[in-house]
């Protein structure tokens, strides 16, 4: 568990509370569409979700399970992107402010089975791209790949195989929770907006 331990801030505190939790959260899921969701469905009306609560969640569970529903989540965009790359070589690298998040980093190399590459400097990955979207704009580069330099990685997450066992299995029932919640989202939404009118 000292692997995990960050300390200076509340997100490094909601860590070190969920690291408490077994892998799975006790059953509990949680799904991550606090916004709707664009991949890989097309649906404004989704809705997060904490699904399994029983009189023993505990809070380190409820935030374990976040961790891991937002890497179902990515988990969902991985199916897609190996479905249709022509490529069978696909990193996962790790990048932005979630990628400090090391519990978070773990549990998704743990949910997709393979090695997770952490950048260096991963913060700031959106400066890195913003600069290349504007160099490839003026001419400076050729495309809007990052330049191979920058791609430093700082680090490795490995699968733990136990964990990615236990989570093969969840990932199926995790995509069945959108699934059989879909219609109950949207008619949630048209009451709301009626309330409204």
């Amino acid at each position: 568990l000292d692997t995990f331990k960050v300390t200076g801030n509340k997100y490094a505190q909601l860590q070190e509370t969920a690291i408490t939790a077994p892998v799975g959260s006790g059953g509990l899921f949680y799904l991550p569409y606090l916004q709707g969701e664009r991949m890989p469905f097309n649906d404004p009306f989704a809705r997060g979700a904490f699904i399994g609560l029983t009189r023993d969640t505990s809070q380190s569970h409820m935030f374990r399970a976040v961790i891991e529903g937002i890497s179902y989540g990515f988990a969902t965009i991985y199916e897609v992107l190996k479905a249709t790359s022509e490529s069978t070589d696909i990193r996962v690298v790790a990048s932005g402010g979630g990628a400090e998040n090391r519990l978070l980093t773990q549990t998704l190399a743990d949910v997709l089975g393979v090695p997770v590459l952490k950048m260096a400097d991963a913060a700031n990955t959106g400066v890195r791209g913003n600069l290349v979207l504007a160099g490839k704009a003026l001419g400076w580069f050729d495309s809007y790949a990052l330049p191979e330099e920058s791609m430093q990685i700082e680090e490795t997450f490995l699968p733990d195989e136990e964990a990615h066992a236990y989570h093969q299995k969840a990932f199926v029932a995790f995509k069945r929770l959108y699934a059989a919640l879909k219609d109950e989202f949207c008619m949630i939404a048209n009451i709301e907006r009626e309330k409204g009118e």
